[in-house]
C-alpha cells in the first residue's frame, strides 16, 4: 500500500522508527510541536482549518458550509463507495438480463448478473453458509425469467425445499429419484421445446445408490441439451472427478459459497484468491463460469 501512495501528510509521531517506515525526516518535529503541525515534502507544515478554530464541532460545521457553497456552485459531489448488500428481497431484481435469469448482485460494479440456463451448474457451501435458501433462490429465478419452464426436484423429504409448490414433480428417496432421472433424461434427450429445470438437492446423498447410474445418465443429456440442472451438495463431498459427481463438474460452472482455498481448483478447476470465512455472510460466495469468476449475493427468495 506505501508504495502505491506517492505524497504523504506526517503528522508528530511517537518514535523515530514511525518516521522511518514513512521516508520522513526524524528531526523536524517532536513532543512540543503543536497539533497540526506536519511534514509535506520534506517542509515542516502546519495543517490549516476552516475559521480557524480548534474545536471540532465548529469545524464540522464550517466544513458543511463550505460543502453547501461548493454545491451552490456546481461541484459535482463524489459518488458513494458501494458495497454489496448483506440481505435483500428477490423482488427487488428484475426478472431477467437480457436473455439470462438473474442471479444476484455481483461485486464488480454492484449490479444485477445473471446466469446461463443450459448445462449443469454446481452449488457448494458448508453448513449455514445459505445453501439451501440459494438453491431456492436459483429455482425461483429460473421460474420468473421462463414462467413456461417445468422444474422437477430430487432430493430429501425432510428439505422445506421439497415442498414448494412450484415443482411438477418431486422425487424424495433412491428408488424414486432413479424413476424420475430415467423419465428426465428421455424428456431432455427428445427435446421437446419446454425447457426443463433440474434441482438435485444434496447430490452426494444418492451416491453408491438406485438412482446413481440414472442421475450419472441424465447430466451426461444435459450437459449436451439446452437444459438446466443445479446440482447442490456439501463442500467436502466434490473431491471426486468420475461418475454422478465428476458430470455435475464437467461444466466448469457454479456458485462457491463460503469457499475454501482449494475449493475453486478441486470443484471447477478455476484458482481463486484467497480469502477467508469471515468475508462471506450466508448466501455470499464467488460464481464461476468458463474460469471467470466474481463475488455475489443471492436474493433472499
Amino acid at each position: 500500500v506505501a508504495a502505491s501512495v506517492q505524497r504523504k501528510i506526517v503528522l508528530r509521531l511517537a518514535d523515530d522508527d514511525g518516521y522511518r517506515m514513512l521516508d520522513a525526516p526524524a528531526d523536524i518535529l517532536s513532543s512540543t510541536s503543536p497539533p497540526g503541525r506536519a511534514i509535506v515534502d520534506g517542509l515542516e507544515t502546519q495543517i490549516a482549518v476552516l475559521g480557524g478554530s480548534p474545536l471540532v464541532s465548529e469545524q464540522f460545521a464550517n466544513v458543511s458550509r463550505l460543502a453547501d457553497a461548493m454545491k451552490r456552485a456546481g461541484v459535482q459531489p463524489a459518488p458513494a463507495i458501494g458495497s454489496l448488500p448483506i440481505e435483500y428481497p428477490q423482488s427487488s431484481l428484475p426478472d431477467r438480463i437480457g436473455d439470462t435469469p438473474v442471479l444476484g448482485i455481483g461485486e464488480s460494479d454492484l449490479t444485477p448478473i445473471g446466469f446461463d440456463p443450459v448445462g449443469t451448474m454446481v452449488l457448494s457451501g458448508p453448513p449455514a453458509s445459505g445453501r439451501t435458501t440459494a438453491f431456492l433462490s436459483i429455482a425461483r429465478a429460473l421460474q420468473r425469467y421462463d414462467p413456461a419452464s417445468r422444474l422437477f426436484y430430487i432430493g430429501n423429504a425432510r428439505s422445506p425445499v421439497s415442498r414448494e409448490s412450484m415443482w411438477v414433480q418431486r422425487a424424495t428417496d433412491a428408488e424414486t429419484a432413479a424413476a424420475l432421472a430415467t423419465e428426465l433424461l428421455a424428456s431432455v434427450t427428445a427435446d421437446s421445446g419446454t425447457r426443463i429445470g433440474i434441482f438435485v438437492e444434496s447430490i452426494g446423498d444418492f451416491s453408491q445408490s438406485s438412482a446413481d447410474s440414472p442421475l450419472t445418465d441424465l447430466l451426461k443429456a444435459v450437459n449436451r441439451s439446452d437444459h438446466f440442472l443445479l446440482a447442490d451438495g456439501d463442500q467436502g463431498g466434490w473431491s471426486s472427478s468420475w461418475g454422478m459427481v465428476g458430470e455435475a463438474k464437467a461444466g466448469r460452472r457454479g456458485l462457491l459459497l463460503q469457499p475454501e482455498g482449494t475449493d475453486g481448483d478441486m470443484i471447477l478447476s478455476t484458482p481463486l484468491p484467497r480469502s477467508t470465512r469471515s468475508e462471506f455472510p450466508p448466501g455470499r460466495g464467488i460464481y464461476v463460469a468458463r474460469g471467470a469468476f466474481q463475488r455475489v449475493q443471492l436474493p433472499l427468495p
